[in-house]
């Protein structure tokens, strides 16, 4: 029977690394980017017997459910999974979490597992033992980074936070980080999910808040996608769901008896328009914003904020760069041509864009809300790269070639202005206010954030 063990130091106390997978948002939070999952039905890991439904992707491409039960669940210290259906013929998974040290712990994970029978069986262990490396990988590297940064994120109590956006590509990432942070997240949707869930129509002025529920802070992420062709109607869905979705928002919290004491709100950096600097300068927060579509939508989207600013809540805006996760944006569209090795830079290779991976740009958001000095306008980017910079490095990750480039042209025929305002456009930035806080990221470089998002 194969075994597969990967056992790693955590620089945090045992009741942290517990609480890391424990909690409520542990093991949506541990789902690799690269092997995507479905949670129909977590585990509460308090009990023996307790069952779980997920619904996985094989490394040959399809999906499965997976039930599995707690056999063994040792409070503060792990617990023993078993397969009761799914792709194995066995599964048994050891999770243990044990002091070493005041302020460290280790981390053992050990699964003995026997593929279905028959001649395929032979063929797909060393396939399964490379994906098992890739995903445990992962964990565990997430698991040390995330136990490093639980102090210093986790703030002075828990919070009852607000979150729109909490279904989209970043919400997605963020809302289990803040639970695991020990805050308990409502989410503000159209359709709301789980028990907290409430609802909100923007276009019919509809914001359903239970007016017994106190918010500590909101986190705003809604607004409609960018990523397609610009026809008027579709731009103006896009002005509508950031100016006047952001307006209604504000203005309903600041009517509450008790408004929200922080209000954290996504933006963009096409806030600084198409073109860089002239003095060839990366834009910093204090530059101006540009005169283009996008740009004044990140204006009105801003200064939508104002109502509740000027009843005492603390108001910051991140100017996201572009989020890198491989579950959608522009790396979900990127993928493909590279991994058919037909990938190379977009538009004009020597164009610069800020970028930022997502699990970075979740650190941010989670940091704006127990910090009282992030206020203002902060540069929400890791760093810029030119498209070809980016092709390049994603071809190296790949092991693809980059040569074959997406001309301008093509791109403004395909996609019209939506193409001159985000892929075309030339606009680097620099998290000067970051900087000058001394910000460290968890993945500085571009490499480093593809190799981690991508299993590579």
């Amino acid at each position: 029977m194969p075994i597969f063990a990967r056992t790693s130091e955590l620089p945090a106390p045992v009741g942290v690394a517990a609480a890391l997978h424990e909690r409520s948002g542990g093991f949506e939070r541990l789902v690799p980017p690269f092997a995507p999952a479905v949670i129909v039905r977590d585990f509460a890991c308090r009990r023996a017997g307790e069952t779980a439904l997920i619904r996985a992707r094989t490394p040959f491409g399809w999906w499965v459910d997976w039930e599995a039960r707690l056999a063994e669940v040792t409070e503060g210290h792990g617990f023993v999974d078993e397969q009761v259906r799914g792709p194995f013929a066995s599964w048994r998974h050891s999770h243990r979490f044990e002091a070493a040290g005041a302020d460290r712990s280790t981390l053992a994970d050990r699964i003995d597992w026997k593929a279905p029978g028959g001649p395929p069986a032979f063929l797909a262990e060393g396939l399964v033992t490379k994906h098992l490396g890739r995903i445990f990988g992962y964990r565990h590297r997430l698991t040390v980074e995330d136990a490093g940064r639980f102090a210093r994120l986790a703030g002075p109590r828990p919070l009852h936070v607000l979150v729109t956006g909490g279904t989209g590509l970043l919400g997605g990432v963020l809302v289990p980080w803040l639970r695991l942070l020990g805050h308990r997240v409502t989410v503000l949707g159209r359709r709301p999910a789980g028990p907290d869930g409430v609802f909100w129509n923007p276009e019919q002025g509809i914001v359903q808040l239970p007016e017994h529920e106190h918010y500590d802070a909101v986190v705003h992420l809604a607004g409609a996608n960018v990523g397609s062709r610009w026809t008027e109607a579709r731009k103006a869905e896009i002005r509508s769901s950031r100016v006047e979705g952001t307006k209604l928002l504000t203005e309903t919290l600041a009517k509450r008896k008790n408004p929200p004491a922080v209000f954290v709100s996504a933006s963009g950096t096409g806030f600084y328009g198409l073109k860089p600097r002239t003095d060839g300068h990366p834009w910093r927060e204090g530059d101006g914003a540009g005169d283009d579509f996008l740009a004044q939508v990140c204006v009105g989207w801003e200064n939508a904020a104002l109502p509740l600013a000027e009843a005492g809540c603390r108001i910051c805006v991140l100017r996201l760069g572009v989020v890198l996760d491989p579950r959608g944006g522009a790396l979900a569209k990127l993928l493909p041509p590279f991994l058919f090795g037909v990938g190379g830079p977009a538009g004009t290779p020597g164009a610069q864009l800020g970028w930022i991976s997502s699990l970075d740009a979740a650190d941010l958001l989670a940091a704006a809300l127990t910090d009282p000095r992030m206020s203002g306008v902060w540069n929400a980017v890791a760093g810029s790269v030119t498209q070809r910079e980016l092709s390049q490095t994603l071809g190296r990750v790949l092991h693809r070639p980059a040569f074959l480039p997406a001309p301008a042209w093509l791109l403004r025929l395909v996609f019209g202005e939506m193409a001159e305002g985000t892929i075309l456009a030339d606009c680097p930035v620099e998290p000067a206010r970051l900087k000058g806080r001394g910000w460290e990221f968890r993945h500085p470089d571009l490499e480093t954030a593809l190799r981690v998002l991508l299993g590579r």
